[in-house]
């Protein structure tokens, strides 16, 4: 048996062996790590006997951190003979040999007023354990740390749970309203081009899985609607902004063709043949339009057509090819015409002109296919050939035969060739007629807007833009929607809610609201429900219904 001061002595070696195993570990720690203090927790001794079992009340961060210190007798089998005192020392589970012990010195060595020792007040054999802790300053029960940890993690996963419920509440639903329609699309909801392209975002359309499939019996009898073959308009989505001083624009049912033609030259009172008497039966016209205020001239005209600018904003009073293209001498830029709106919109164009100086059209403006040629009769030929065949968005016709035979010889409209050529022009027109009903696709889907760009003196020419027969003009358009055998004026007068006035036999001032031919390339604009968000493109103040 090993008495009370002996058990004493070898925890004071001991204590010092453990201080010496935490001076080894704190050596191994990073350099430049601030060295913490020592820590010996000592742990309740695991006593045999009637005592029972101990456990230890503290716990290390780390199991690496922890140094465990056995003293314990050594079993009778190792005890000395002598009978001198012996122990087993055990630092971390590992039984040290005797080399590494010393002897324990007699009962008599020993000071019973040690501090370091500790006597067993029960008596009997003792085990005693020590836990050494390095760079630990807290220590807290294995138990209630685990539980602590637990409940965080609870709580994270219940603020996580809301989180994702407040995001999910303030999702918006996809918007289905099928009132928000584009304003370009007709009452009855299909869109009025084919593979219509959107420069907003389209509304997306939820898919609904029904939970059971109930038992339905299919509709037998609903009819099956082909929609005609349109080419890839994508309209201009930009806000209209019309000028307050005009009236709102009538929408007739829009297409996806439209054919301007221009009879040059074409006095309103020669207009007497088979196919100028349907088109005014037919469709909307005004033998009372005007020409542009400032001049009475072919080229100027025509550029006022395509851009719906006047003389005083498009400033080109030349009636010859320049060379160069039509730009803004201001800004240096081109000017918004119907060429360019169509090709934007995913549309095409062509020209077919039967005057040279047409070529700076095709020079300056979006012209997908330009077609010059002198014999009239040739010219209509290929464009009737084209158009059935390529079917173009927009198409422009020049017809010179009136204009060419009232300059011959300078006879005027008076003389009986210039007759014969508006003749000529209106068997053109009944051709032209007969395309558009032969094709499936054409029919119920072409517009016509046929007008002039100067008339005729009936001895002369057409320079004196002051003469009545030089700047009065017809003005005529043809096509599904129209009021038929309508006149525009009275359409559009003051009288019946428009914008317009009625010009009389006077020439009327530039600012005065009357029916010019530069309206055409607007009126083409409006049949395919195309409308820019300012500029002339947007005021579309005719209606033809």
């Amino acid at each position: 048996m090993s008495s009370p001061k002996m058990m004493a002595h070898h925890r004071n070696r001991l204590n010092a062996l453990a201080a010496a195993e935490l001076g080894r570990a704190n050596q191994d720690q990073r350099p430049g790590q601030q060295r913490q203090q020592q820590e010996v927790a000592s742990s309740k001794k695991i006593i045999g006997g009637n005592r029972g079992i101990g456990t230890s009340a503290s716990a290390s961060t780390r199991d690496r951190d922890r140094v465990e210190i056995s003293l314990m007798p050594a079993n009778a089998a190792t005890a000395k003979n002598d009978g001198s005192s012996s122990v087993r020392v055990s630092v971390n589970g590992m039984v040290l040999d005797d080399k590494d012990t010393e002897s324990a010195p007699s009962d008599d060595s020993f000071d019973d007023n040690n501090d370091n020792g500790q006597e067993s007040k029960d008596g009997g054999d003792e085990t005693s354990t020590w836990f050494c802790y390095r760079n630990s300053n807290i220590r807290v029960p294995v138990p209630l740390g685990c539980i602590a940890i637990l409940i965080l993690l609870g709580l994270g996963a219940v603020i996580f749970a809301i989180i994702l419920s407040v995001n999910e509440r303030n999702i918006a639903p996809p918007i289905t309203n099928d009132a928000q329609r584009p304003w370009y699309w007709p009452d009855n909801g299909r869109p009025l081009i084919d593979n219509i392209t959107l420069t907003s975002k389209p509304t997306p359309t939820p898919t609904v899985e029904p939970t059971s499939a109930p038992s339905l019996r299919p509709v037998t009898d609903a009819p099956t609607i082909k929609p005609s073959p349109m080419p890839s308009l994508r309209p201009v989505t930009d806000a209209p902004t019309p000028l307050p001083s005009r009236a709102p624009h009538h929408h007739a049912a829009h297409v996806a063709h439209v054919i301007h033609i221009v009879v040059d030259g074409l006095r309103p009172d020669y207009m007497n043949g088979p196919n100028f008497d349907r088109l005014k039966s037919e469709g909307a016209c005004t033998l009372n339009a005007r020409t542009d205020f400032a001049s009475t001239q072919t080229l100027p005209n025509h550029i006022g057509m395509f851009t719906g600018l006047t003389i005083d904003d498009h400033d080109y009073i030349s009636n010859s090819d320049s060379g160069f293209k039509l730009v803004d001498a201001t800004t240096g830029q081109g000017f918004e015409n119907i060429f360019n709106l169509v090709k934007d919109t995913g549309g095409t164009t062509a020209i077919y002109a039967s005057k040279e100086k047409f070529a700076i059209f095709d020079r300056s403006w979006s012209v997908d296919k330009f077609v010059f040629q002198e014999r009239i009769a040739s010219l209509v030929e290929s464009f009737l050939e084209d158009m059935n065949d390529k079917m173009y968005s927009f198409a422009f016709l020049h017809i010179e035969s009136p204009d060419r035979a009232g300059h011959k010889d300078r006879v005027g409209a008076s003389d009986p060739t210039y007759s014969t050529a508006v003749a000529e022009a209106d068997a053109y027109l009944g051709q032209i007629f007969d395309l558009i009903e032969s094709n499936v696709e054409l029919r119920d889907n072409t517009a016509i807007i046929l007008t002039t760009d100067h008339g005729f003196e009936d001895v002369g020419s057409h320079r004196d833009n002051e003469l009545l027969e030089n700047f009065r003009i017809p003005f005529c358009t043809h096509g599904p929607g129209v009021s038929r055998g309508g006149d525009l004026i009275e359409l559009n007068s003051l009288l019946n809610g428009g914008v317009i006035v009625d010009p009389g036999s006077s020439r009327v001032q530039e600012s005065d609201l009357v029916i010019r031919n530069s309206y055409a390339g607007v009126l083409a604009a409006s049949w395919f429900g195309l409308r820019t968000g300012s500029g002339p493109f947007a005021n579309q103040y005719l209606t033809f219904r």
